[in-house]
């Protein structure tokens, strides 16, 4: 009987260690976010036990979410999605895998960008050539890979970054959880960059610059 409950009394510790521990690194986080949020005029959102945070924001007339998806409280990943002017328009840049090997019988054709540091190590696919090869330009590239430098706090996954335009949405994300707000300011100024060299590159950037009627949101 005694074993029982110093055994009991053992997982009730435990139990209690760890999710002091998970209180305490979610309160971390929450201040992180919440400058981060600040920093950009954006708000905070959805932050509790069982869901996992996000901030909500609008660059010019074009609607912004960052969020972390993964396990919990901890998440796995950092993304950034944006909307987007076109909803035709499919790309995927993606790190060469296994579904470089299966490309092939996915019916994929990678597209070559002539970027060294890209094309050796990323697979790029989507349903219109000619506009992704032009919407890549350097500017595009430069804050691509930049990103994936970008380092994440005490992650101990290979850095990565996958990109994605579909449905009227630009999706960046990035592997490991960018909470720490320095961190996660330098990720979304990244994004924004690229987001702003991608519609130059497709020759709208001056679209939701100043007309209210031309504001996109992530709905």
């Amino acid at each position: 009987m005694a074993i029982f409950v110093f055994f009991a009394l053992g997982v009730i510790f435990l139990l209690g260690f760890v999710l002091g521990q998970q209180f305490f690194i979610a309160r971390s986080q929450r201040q992180g976010l919440l400058r981060a949020a600040s920093q950009f005029g954006g708000r905070l959102e959805d932050f509790s036990w069982f869901e996992l945070p996000r901030i909500r924001m609008w660059k010019r007339n074009f609607e912004a979410i960052v969020q972390y998806w993964g396990s919990g409280n901890i998440g796995l990943t950092t993304t950034f999605r944006i909307a987007w002017t076109d909803s035709d328009l499919e790309c995927e840049v993606r790190r060469r895998r296994a579904v470089e090997s299966i490309a092939p019988f996915m019916q994929e054709h990678p597209i070559d960008l002539a970027a060294p540091l890209l094309d050796d190590s990323y697979l790029v696919t989507g349903n219109d050539e000619s506009r992704i090869r032009s919407l890549f330009s350097a500017r595009v590239q430069t804050a691509l890979i930049n990103i994936l430098a970008l380092p994440v706090p005490f992650s101990l996954d290979r850095p990565d970054v996958q990109f994605s335009i579909a449905d009227g949405l630009v999706t960046v994300t990035k592997s490991g959880r960018l909470t720490d707000s320095y961190a996660l300011e330098i990720f979304i100024r990244l994004c924004a960059e690229m987001h702003d060299a991608a519609l130059a590159a497709a020759g709208r950037g001056g679209v939701g610059a100043n007309d209210a009627s031309e504001s996109k949101s992530c709905a």
